[in-house]
């Protein structure tokens, strides 16, 4: 990824389309329809369950992004994980 920054000190991403050794972004996050899917709840309490999680995040200082959240802490969260 090639970060360009402005005049103002704001950063431009040129490049987003991959993470962590190459994995997509995408495949990075689980959005809430996922959770509802893995958790079999509904759609409201899936999104619940993402800004519960995202809030634990941000109190570890992490960027996050309404209605998705990591996948790996999401896995972790819910036991499918040993470590995050």
């Amino acid at each position: 990824m090639i970060d360009n920054e402005d005049r103002n000190g704001i950063v431009e991403a040129t490049d987003v389309g991959t993470g962590i050794a190459g994995q997509p972004l995408a495949k990075m996050m689980i959005t809430a329809e996922e959770v509802a899917e893995v958790l079999g709840c509904g759609i409201k309490k899936a999104y619940k369950v993402v800004a519960d999680l995202n809030k634990e995040l941000e109190a570890k200082k992490f960027f996050t992004y309404k209605g998705r959240v990591l996948r790996k802490y999401f896995m972790m969260r819910f036991g499918a994980s040993a470590t995050f």
